[in-house]
């Protein structure tokens, strides 16, 4: 019989645990790569001559594959969290991350279709929210392993 958690609403397994953890690394790494390609295309334009439609190809596709990953990952992580309490911070900073991650996807696949040319709105909406969800998952994810003051 395996062993399990509680944690918040639902008894989570290790092995459960584990692939949550996974998907969030494979994410990590996706979000690592676009945002790589995606500056890379931008500070460098001429720079990078011929391998630019390739990094604009790998940024696009590093961009879906961490939109992927973040369902799953949504998909595992919400009901092992749903149910804590007391966690106001965690739970607010995960709305913001979800609400700015949204917006960032939904401007990078509109890119995909419609090119962003640089310096217009939806471009700057897209750097920007790209960044913000970087950063404000980091403090997400830190705010939940800090140590807990009694």
């Amino acid at each position: 019989m395996s062993q399990s958690v509680a944690t918040g609403a639902v008894f989570v397994t290790p092995r459960r645990l584990a692939l949550e953890h996974r998907i969030l690394a494979w994410l990590a790494a996706s979000v690592v790569v676009a945002t790589l390609s995606g500056t890379l295309v931008y500070c460098y334009p001429s720079t990078l001559g011929v391998v630019a439609p390739g990094m604009r190809l790998l940024h696009e596709l590093s961009g879906d594959t961490s939109i992927a990953f973040s369902g799953v990952y949504l998909f595992l992580h919400l009901p092992r969290v749903w149910g804590m309490k007391r966690r106001r911070v965690s739970r607010w900073s995960g709305y913001v991350v979800l609400a700015v991650w949204v917006i960032a996807a939904a401007t990078g696949v509109y890119g995909q279709f419609r090119p962003l040319s640089s310096g217009s709105a939806l471009w700057l909406i897209h750097l920007t929210t790209s960044v913000a969800a970087v950063v404000i998952a980091g403090f997400h994810g830190a705010w939940g392993f800090r140590p807990h003051l009694q």
